[in-house]
């Protein structure tokens, strides 16, 4: 009988092993599965300075199935499609960094498909550094300010009632404007009736500088670069006695204005054409904000909804591409004052709380839900400002938050943002003007 020796055996048996093992690796190396763009697409869809969002697309393929995504060649996570598309979203990226994915498709324990690889990089940081300067005007307890818009570093408007002294009948203006050099008191003056008047400035918002909306005692006004020309709906027919006037403006174009206001009130600007749209709710509408889609050519507006002051609910509407409305999911038992979209992946809003919605929930950041927040405004996802009670301004860089107390100021309701100038106005008659350093 022929006996293999006990050091040539466990020679053979190690050998064995290794050979195995090696060939287990071998086989679920990512590479040794074929790459089929035709039948699995990887495509980087949002881009955040922490966060990104992975769109995973599968064509003529028997569903369920497993998947595994990689991130730079390490496993991120893993399960089971059950659908043709899904959203996968990577929560764990630092600011500033270029990172890889990869999908492995699994069938039977075994990789049968991979996707080709997809790049980005995420965004950085903003800074946090600001230097401020605060501004009061109006010498009554009268005096205050509703809306701010920029223009340019040399062109800004706000819109309110200030008066320049305490008499009975005191002067009163219903704008500021800075040109580059000073502030000074405006009045925007327009014809009712035939009548020239000046009614309180409520909300503005600007196209350019000859291309400015405005709304005066609840109607709206367009200064066109020559004259200002004043659109007093219920004259008109587009409003009836019971329905609010308009304060909140929004635009793509000046073809296409959205106005929003009391009593649930929502009007629409077409080139020309004035239309009443039916908000199915009879309550404030505290702010208007919309997004242009370009790759669907289509525009989507959203409205924060409520009376933030004398109740705990609110909610937010939604005014389709085809102009009719729906509710948009919100937070159950909470006011909302304000709302802001860049992109069609992110929302943000503001009024019990700092909230955003990462396309599936709402996520408060926790800090800041002890007082109400009147409005929010941003250049981009990582430089969001947003203002309320006790005269505070914050500022998120997209990675942390910075709080900015500025004395004086009772109540800011409104702000506007652009690039690295930020202007914040208050019920007091006051200004913030904050200019961003070491950018």
């Amino acid at each position: 009988m022929f006996v293999i020796p006990s050091k040539s055996l466990k020679y053979i048996l190690c050998s064995i092993y290794i050979f195995i093992t090696l060939f287990i690796l071998k086989s679920c190396e990512k590479t040794t599965s074929p790459i089929n763009p035709s039948m699995i697409l990887l495509t980087s869809e949002y881009v955040g300075v922490t966060e990104a969002d992975i769109q995973l697309s599968i064509k003529n393929l028997e569903l369920p199935v497993d998947f595994q995504l990689f991130r730079d060649d390490s496993l991120l996570m893993q399960g089971q499609l059950s659908t043709p598309n899904t959203l996968l979203t990577d929560t764990l990226l630092l600011p500033a960094h270029s990172y890889t994915y990869q999908v492995i498709l699994i069938r039977e324990t075994k990789r049968f498909l991979q996707s080709e690889k997809v790049g980005l990089t995420t965004m950085d940081t903003t800074s946090h550094e600001f230097q401020w300067e605060t501004l009061t005007f109006g010498k009554s307890s009268r005096s205050l300010l509703n809306g701010v818009t920029i223009i340019s570093d040399d062109n800004i408007w706000a819109v309110g009632e200030i008066y320049v002294d305490s008499t009975p009948s005191p002067p009163r203006y219903n704008a500021v404007h800075w040109d580059g050099s000073n502030w000074n008191l405006r009045r925007i003056t327009v014809r009712f009736r035939n009548i020239e008047i000046t009614p309180p400035g409520e909300g503005i918002f600007s196209l350019s500088e000859d291309d400015i909306w405005v709304t005066l005692g609840g109607a709206p006004a367009h200064w066109n670069g020559h004259n200002w020309i004043f659109y007093h709906l219920w004259d008109m027919g587009i409003l009836n006695q019971n329905d609010g006037g308009v304060t909140n403006i929004w635009g793509l174009s000046s073809q296409k204005i959205y106005f929003g206001g009391g009593s649930g009130t929502l009007v629409y600007y077409d080139d020309g054409n004035w239309q009443k749209l039916e908000s199915g709710t009879n309550d404030l509408i505290n702010d208007i904000y919309g997004l242009h889609n370009v790759t669907e050519n289509s525009v989507h507006v959203y409205c924060a909804v409520g009376d933030i002051y004398n109740s705990f609910e609110g909610e937010i509407i939604k005014i389709k591409p085809d102009l009719s409305i729906e509710n948009f999911p919100w937070v159950e038992n909470t006011q909302v004052s304000s709302i802001w979209r860049q992109n069609k992946h992110r929302i943000f809003a503001c009024g019990k709380g700092i909230w955003i919605y990462n396309g599936k929930k709402w996520h408060e950041y926790k800090n800041f839900h002890e007082q109400l927040w009147f409005c929010i405004r941003a250049n981009e996802v990582n430089d969001i400002f947003v203002v309320g009670d006790f005269g505070y301004i914050l500022h998120f860089n997209g990675l942390s938050w910075r709080s900015f107390r500025i004395q004086d100021q009772n109540l800011l309701v409104s702000l506007d943002v652009k690039d690295n100038l930020v202007v914040a106005v208050s019920w007091t008659g006051g200004i913030i003007v904050g200019r961003r350093i070491n950018s």
